[in-house]
């Protein structure tokens, strides 16, 4: 399903994309630390940040702002923006989407109650912006279900 994904993954808005080697993409502004095992095909989005030690791919999506902590293992799978995957966790065959993480080889849906292991980043904010406190908004189960939706449109 990830591999699906792939040709959608470079589109004409990614200003900055390049071919790091065969069939791994890389955008604009993204940290892919030495000591990480890239396997094509790989797209790892804007500003995204991946740790050593960590295995991309095969046929995984980082969109723009995905965190990859050290070891982590990510492969068939695509990791939403924003999301927080943490040290040696394991995402295989899924959507990681902020704590939510479907498993579409499984028909599984779930959310992560630890932080530590998958979770929402908080979006940075302007260093001359003050900060707003709000109470954390977490997604209905309808919004998992159209993200679902969303993505299997995409695969057929």
């Amino acid at each position: 399903a990830a591999q699906a994904l792939m040709p959608h993954a470079l589109t004409p808005d990614r200003i900055g994309v390049r071919e790091l080697k065969p069939g791994v993409w890389i955008g604009l502004n993204a940290h892919v630390a030495a000591g990480v095992k890239l396997i094509a095909p790989c797209w790892i989005g804007e500003r995204a940040w991946v740790e050593t030690g960590a295995t991309i791919g095969p046929t995984v999506v980082l969109e723009r702002e995905a965190f990859i902590a050290r070891g982590a293992e990510v492969s068939h799978s695509v990791i939403g923006p924003e999301t927080f995957v943490g040290q040696f966790t394991e995402v295989h065959n899924s959507i990681a989407w902020g704590s939510t993480l479907i498993n579409w080889q499984r028909d599984s849906c779930l959310k992560v109650p630890d932080a530590f292991l998958l979770c929402a980043r908080e979006p940075q904010r302007a260093r001359l912006t003050p900060a707003k406190t709000a109470a954390p908004v977490q997604a209905p189960l309808s919004a998992t279900i159209r993200l679902r939706e969303y993505v299997s449109q995409l695969l057929t």
